[in-house]
């Protein structure tokens, strides 16, 4: 079954709170009544089915918008860079590599195979500088979903946080049978 960490849906469900009380409070209702318990009696280490996630991503889209949806994934995403098992692999990077997105790109897929369990693998490929093209190989159906391919986008944007740039992350718009595509776009630093 296509699943994603516990400790980043935790981070999910704690980054509502920034949408404010009244549209944390309408998501969650959108939500199955046992959604908040099975996912706060979950271990960190557990798995979230996906179909789960997908119908948080849904209902935060449904009671924001598209940018909603981009930016609260954003922001659940730096939460979960706050936990011990999703951090070291960002901050390890940016130590590395210098807050440089490119390099900072490259190492998505650990992250991704840290946070997913047959989920499919994800591809990051340099393409030009200030650009990243990233693409999910191997997607089970139950990815497909729009709203879900969206969060994921934004959750991708935290590269530009750690590397305090602007940036965006924007799913292509592409056939259902070809492997979801984001391409990635930052502004250029002058020296």
């Amino acid at each position: 079954m296509p699943s994603i960490r516990a400790t980043q849906v935790k981070s999910d469900l704690e980054a509502l709170e920034d949408l404010g009380a009244d549209v944390r409070d309408r998501v969650l209702a959108r939500l199955p009544g046992d959604f908040p318990a099975q996912v706060a009696d979950a271990s960190r280490l557990d798995w979230i089915p996906l179909p789960v996630v997908t119908s948080l991503c849904r209902a935060v889209r449904q009671e924001t918008d598209e940018d909603g949806l981009r930016r609260w994934c954003r922001a659940a995403t730096n939460l979960s860079l706050q936990t011990p098992l999703f951090g070291p692999i960002i901050s390890g990077a940016v130590a590395i590599f210098g807050r440089d997105p490119q390099r900072i790109f490259k190492v998505l897929p650990t992250g991704w195979n840290a946070a997913m369990r047959a989920c499919g693998e994800l591809k990051v490929d340099v393409t030009a500088a200030g650009r990243v093209v990233l693409e999910i190989h191997h997607v089970p159906d139950e990815m497909r979903d729009r709203d879900l391919l969206l969060a994921i986008g934004g959750s991708f944007e935290v590269v530009f946080d750690e590397c305090r740039t602007d940036g965006r992350c924007e799913l292509e718009v592409r056939p259902p049978a070809e492997a979801p595509r984001y391409v990635a776009r930052w502004p250029l630093r002058v020296a």
